[in-house]
C-alpha cells in the first residue's frame, strides 16, 4: 500500500508518494499546477518528454479505487518546472525546494492543518478499500448474490468514510432498483399479511419467522452484527424456496436485507 501525503499549493492537491531519501510525486498533480491549460493529450506529451529514469509508476488510492499512476522523482519534477511558462512555476519551485523538501528530509513529512486532514481521509479510504475487498471475497465465495455483496461493501465504506455518503446513497438506490428477479418472493411480514387477510386474523412477521424456523426453512443468523444484516439465513431445505432480498431503507442511506420466501 502506497504511503501518501497530500499537500496543498494554490488550492491544488499535490500527492507526495515518496520518502525523504527518494522524493516522488503524482505526475498529473504537478502538471495540473504547472500546465493548467493542458488537455489530456498535451499532458501525455509532457510526461513522454521526461527521461525514463526520472519517473515511475505506483498504485494510488482514489475515489474510484486503486489506480496505477505515473509519478516523477526529483529530477523529473525539476524538468517539469523549468519548462513551464506558468506564472506559478517560480512560486511553486520555491515552495517545493525551500519548504516542502527541507521539511520532509528533516522530519519525514510536511504538515499543515489541511494536509493532515487530507492524509487522514486517504488513510480511511485505504482501510475502507481493504475491508471492501475482504468482504467481497468472503461473501462471493459463500455464494451470496452480487447485489448483496456490493451492498455490504457500500455500507462498510459509508461507515468508514462518511464524506462519501451522498455518492453512496445514489449507488444504494441503483442497486435496489436493479435487484430484480423473475420469481416473486414475499417477506415474512408480507406472508403474515396475506395469511391474516385470508383467515381474518392478525399474523405478524415475527410469527411467520418462528414458523419458518420450526419448518426448518431458516435459522437465526449467528453472525449478525448490525441491523442492516439479515436476522435469518436460509437452511439447505429453505435455499430452493427463498432468497435474500436487497432493499433501501431510511431514505436510501442504508442497505437492508431480509429473507424472502416464494
Amino acid at each position: 500500500m502506497t504511503n501518501i501525503q497530500t499537500f496543498n499549493f494554490n488550492q491544488s492537491d499535490i500527492r507526495f508518494v515518496g520518502t525523504p531519501d527518494k522524493p516522488e510525486w503524482v505526475a498529473s498533480d504537478i502538471i495540473s499546477v504547472l500546465y493548467p491549460q493542458a488537455d489530456k493529450r498535451n499532458r501525455s506529451n509532457h510526461l513522454s518528454k521526461i527521461p525514463k529514469d526520472w519517473k515511475g509508476h505506483k498504485k494510488i488510492m482514489t475515489l474510484g479505487g486503486n489506480q496505477e499512476m505515473t509519478t516523477v522523482f526529483e529530477p523529473g519534477l525539476y524538468h517539469l518546472i523549468t519548462r513551464s511558462n506558468s506564472e506559478l512555476a517560480i512560486p511553486f519551485q520555491k515552495w517545493v525546494f525551500e519548504e516542502v523538501l527541507p521539511s520532509i528530509r528533516k522530519t519525514g513529512s510536511y504538515q499543515t492543518e489541511q494536509s493532515s486532514l487530507n492524509t487522514e481521509l486517504l488513510n480511511r479510504m485505504h482501510i475502507a478499500q481493504a475491508a471492501s475487498e475482504a468482504i467481497r471475497t468472503s461473501l462471493t465465495n459463500a455464494g451470496i448474490s452480487i447485489p448483496l455483496v456490493e451492498g455490504c461493501c457500500l455500507s462498510g465504506i459509508a461507515k468508514t468514510v462518511p464524506e462519501l455518503q451522498p455518492q453512496l446513497m445514489e449507488a444504494h438506490r441503483l442497486l435496489a432498483a436493479t435487484n430484480t428477479v423473475s420469481t416473486v418472493y414475499h417477506s415474512p411480514t408480507d406472508i403474515g399479511k396475506l395469511v391474516g387477510d385470508r383467515l381474518g386474523i392478525k399474523v405478524s412477521g415475527q410469527k411467520v419467522n418462528k414458523v419458518l424456523s420450526q419448518m426448518g426453512w431458516q435459522y437465526t443468523n449467528p453472525n449478525k452484527i448490525s441491523k442492516t444484516e439479515p436476522s435469518y439465513l436460509p437452511s439447505k431445505l429453505g435455499i430452493p424456496r427463498s432468497s435474500n432480498t436487497l432493499a433501501s431503507g431510511n431514505g436510501g442511506d442504508n442497505t437492508t436485507y431480509q429473507l424472502g420466501v416464494r
